[in-house]
């Protein structure tokens, strides 16, 4: 996910700080320009930054002139990358397990409601972490997208041949609010046979 499309969690200046020293270890070479352009910040910022970097001996400037210069991370420059990518690594598996265990609770919640199999609409990467979820509740997933779409018609795609379903969805789970709008044919075709359908 780009970070221009985050909405709750807007990058701080320590992550700014990781992304930029990250980088430059990954290409000396990298112009302020180019450094602007891969951290999602204006060259004033990334300016502000490299500065402060190279006056903290964290970042090493290198060159005959100005459209010459390559960077290089000292090894004070080193030890705070390390230091800051740990720390962000652990806040982001805090924030993730906050929120798996937010969204096992909503699963369970569904359940209460005598729900025990869905089919997922939405993004990929939010359909693997309901999945991942629901299996941890014992909410059956029975597909995404294509399975979703089988469902509606009775059937359900297994190994590449149609075969009548086991049993059908009792329930659409949808995973963000760009899905309404793209998917409202699929959505509308499940409100007509009277399955609920959540937000999760």
């Amino acid at each position: 996910m780009k970070q221009s499309e985050l909405q709750f969690f807007a990058p701080t200046p320590r992550q700014r700080e990781l992304q930029i020293l990250m980088e430059i270890d990954r290409d000396p070479q990298v112009s302020q320009k180019e450094l602007a352009l891969r951290v999602g910040l204006a060259p004033s910022m990334v300016n502000n930054y490299m500065k402060q970097l190279c006056d903290e001996e964290k970042v090493q400037k290198c060159g005959p002139n100005h459209k010459r210069i390559t960077y290089h991370l000292t090894e004070e420059g080193k030890r705070m990358k390390e230091d800051l990518l740990a720390r962000y690594l652990t806040e982001g598996l805090r924030l993730y397990q906050t929120l798996s265990e937010d969204l096992k609770r909503r699963l369970r919640n569904i359940q209460q409601e005598g729900i025990s199999s869905v089919v997922l609409l939405g993004a990929e990467e939010a359909c693997d972490a309901i999945r991942k979820a629901a299996g941890e509740v014992g909410l059956e997933v029975l597909g995404t997208e294509e399975a979703a779409a089988d469902a509606c018609k009775g059937k359900m795609t297994i190994g590449g041949g149609s075969h009548a379903p086991r049993h059908r969805p009792q329930a659409v789970l949808v995973t963000d609010t760009d899905t309404e709008e793209s998917r409202s044919r699929v959505l509308e075709t499940f409100k007509q046979q009277g399955l609920p359908i959540y937000h999760v």
